[in-house]
């Protein structure tokens, strides 16, 4: 190791030595001479990922497409999938045909007409109670006053 200017005091071989023991520390020149002749092995070229999500999103897009699809010729394709594969509820569902929800729901709504009709009615039998209630309440203080003074 040689210097430009030499440092006053200091031996130049212990220092040598000195930087010997600790590699990192100086600025040296890398040793080849060490190295095998034979490259290393190139590292396998990292698998590319992503494939299972690919074919999930393929997957969920053509299941959208086919709702999509029946949704649209629901009314024309009913005949043909009932033909093809009976009657079943989720036919109906894909392709809106409602007919027996329809039926449910005027079933409910004339039950419910039928129970406002009887409402009405027990209504109006609680008013001619009440005023049947007044009436009485007339009589009983007529025969109370009555009682009375004949007890006088």
């Amino acid at each position: 190791m040689t210097r430009k200017n030499a440092i006053p005091g200091v031996d130049e071989e212990a220092l040598a030595a000195l930087a010997r023991q600790f590699p990192s520390g100086g600025t040296r020149a890398p040793d080849f001479s060490a190295s095998t002749s034979t490259p290393a092995a190139p590292a396998p070229a990292p698998r590319a990922g992503g494939r299972g999500l690919a074919v999930f999103s393929l997957f969920v897009a053509l299941i959208a497409l086919a709702v999509g699809a029946v949704a649209i010729a629901g009314p024309l394709i009913r005949p043909w999938l009932v033909a093809k594969l009976g009657s079943h509820r989720l036919i109906d569902l894909a392709t809106g045909y409602r007919a027996d929800v329809d039926q449910r729901f005027s079933a409910v709504s004339s039950g419910i007409d039928g129970v406002k009709i009887e409402l009405g009615a027990v209504g109006s039998r609680a008013a001619s109670l009440e005023r049947g209630a007044s009436t009485m309440a007339t009589r009983v203080g007529a025969v109370e006053t009555g009682v009375e003074a004949a007890a006088k």
